[in-house]
């Protein structure tokens, strides 16, 4: 078995079902591994069938530009998470751009060419719905159901390309660390999936640019500041500081900024750093090196760590 796409102007591609060595990727628990490596870099694909649904997760290092060719399939949705890097999509319909940070959902799977550009780091989320899996969802959902409808087979859904933010994300990286049993794995994939089609939904439905109370200009110049905060956590801004990269005054900066993410820009940033600092520590790192990973002092940390769980890193390690 081999993943149904073609790599463009290249010879014949040799899959192997093993991750690469210097793979810097996460792994995703019970899937399929798919790689190839050559002269143009490599791609790594790693696949979790499920019951209705399935997850794919494509992590991309390119030395040359390539195209890569996904073969069709009319069946069912298909979401598609631009994790790292921008994307170029191509099909029947015109150019697509799906920046680092955005997410899209098509009717089936088209039979689409996705262009990566030299010396890039790529990263793709996506996950395929059988019509058993999102038919009684989108019931609650009548203006996208009826935008489905009239969608052919292979083609975007309208306006169907909008900004993730940290929820969105979360989901996605509980599906790739899950630390669950093979049989407890995949009602809990299941579960994720079901959550991670809803947030779309929701997100669509909310984020309709005649209802929002904030211009689309604006909301993009938000997620490029919420992409410079996430970069490297543990660098330490200031919000004018943010808002003026965002040329965007304080104050506006500030409110659509809550608006978009549910809570402010610092407390944003206070959430990544935690939530990588106890990634950290549930690997069994100390304290002290989580701390200056995620721009922590260490004592900051371990009372951010006991308001959430109760307990201190080294009280709950012993507990374990």
């Amino acid at each position: 078995m081999t993943p149904k796409l073609h790599i463009v102007f290249h010879s014949s591609t040799l899959w192997k079902n093993e991750l690469p060595v210097d793979f810097a990727g996460s792994r995703l628990p019970g899937g399929r591994v798919f790689t190839t490596t050559a002269d143009i870099g490599s791609i790594c694909i790693q696949l979790y069938n499920g019951r209705n649904f399935s997850f794919g997760y494509t992590v991309i290092n390119s030395k040359q530009p390539f195209t890569v060719q996904i073969r069709s399939y009319n069946g069912g949705l298909w979401l598609v998470c631009a994790l790292l890097g921008d994307g170029v999509f191509m099909n029947k319909g015109g150019n697509l751009q799906l920046p680092q940070g955005q997410w899209t959902l098509f009717r089936g799977i088209p039979e689409v060419n996705i262009d990566f550009k030299e010396d890039a780091y790529y990263q793709l989320f996506s996950v395929w719905f059988s019509s058993e899996f999102y038919t009684e969802l989108l019931s609650y959902f009548p203006m996208l159901n009826k935008e489905l409808l009239n969608t052919h087979a292979g083609n975007l859904v309208p306006d169907g390309n909008i900004n993730m933010d940290h929820a969105v994300r979360e989901l996605i990286a509980q599906v790739l660390r899950c630390k669950y049993p093979p049989q407890w794995r995949s009602p809990f994939y299941r579960y994720r999936a079901e959550d991670i089609l809803f947030k779309y939904l929701v997100d669509k439905s909310v984020l309709d640019p005649h209802n929002v109370v904030y211009t689309k200009a604006e909301q993009d110049k938000i997620y490029a500041a919420e992409r410079i905060i996430t970069e490297d956590i543990s660098a330490h801004f200031i919000i004018p500081e943010l808002a003026k990269k965002a040329g965007m005054n304080e104050y506006r900066f500030k409110a659509v900024f809550k608006m978009v993410f549910g809570m402010g820009a610092y407390e944003y940033l206070r959430e990544k750093r935690l939530q990588k600092a106890i990634e950290l520590l549930d690997r069994g790192e100390s304290v002290k090196y989580a701390a200056i990973e995620t721009g922590w002092r260490p004592e900051d940390l371990i009372n951010a760590y006991k308001a959430k769980f109760g307990v201190t890193p080294r009280k709950h390690r012993k507990h374990k």
